[in-house]
């Protein structure tokens, strides 16, 4: 396992778009982070996580990258992610049905979250889009302290070294419908 610095874009990026799996620390929670198009790296982060085949993850997105790629919005669904992003808000939207992502990505929709957080929008800048998980074992805690993650998780490819900041949850908002509606009240106010 190697263990990088938040000044390490370049190799986090390498590691990642090679199929590596990475603990970084995130908006929210340290998380791990994988390509959300390679079928390989999502089987292994189900496997180090000890979690079921069929749970979708959520994807942290660029703020620069073209949503329309990734996702089918409306003006509404679109106005909206422009007015409250980038922010700690995990947003469920429907699919662009032609974008190739893993099989586990197999919903009509999808999670995601474009960060408020440099160190993120550096990686994403250069990938687009990127699985995001908590540190943990199905039905465990999340572990938001590196050493412990090290000790944890030796099977990963690299964590970042870096202390952050007590975690708080996003705020989940579900943008499929013809209401918004909040499914769970975070730090980040609608």
């Amino acid at each position: 396992m190697e263990v990088l610095s938040i000044t390490d874009i370049d190799m986090i990026v390498d590691i990642i778009s090679e199929g590596g799996i990475v603990s970084l620390p995130t908006d929210t929670i340290y998380g791990f982070s994988c390509l959300a198009t390679d079928n390989a790296a999502i089987r292994r982060l189900c496997k180090i996580k000890n979690r079921e085949d069929g749970k979708q993850f959520i994807l942290l997105v660029s703020k620069n990258y073209d949503l329309s790629q990734l996702l089918d919005i409306d003006n509404k669904t679109s106005d909206f992610i422009k007015k409250h992003t980038p922010a700690n808000l995990t947003m469920i939207v429907n699919k662009n049905i032609d974008i190739k992502l893993a099989d586990i990505f197999e919903l009509p929709t999808l999670a995601i979250r474009i960060p408020d957080n440099d160190f993120l929008q550096s990686i994403l800048d250069k990938i687009g889009y990127m699985v995001s998980t908590s540190c943990n074992l199905q039905g465990v805690p999340f572990i938001n302290d590196y050493q412990e993650i090290m000790t944890v998780f030796p099977d990963i490819d690299a964590i970042v070294k870096f202390n952050p900041e007590p975690a708080s949850p996003s705020t989940i908002v579900d943008l499929t419908g013809e209401e918004i509606k909040v499914v769970r009240q975070g730090e980040y106010l609608i």
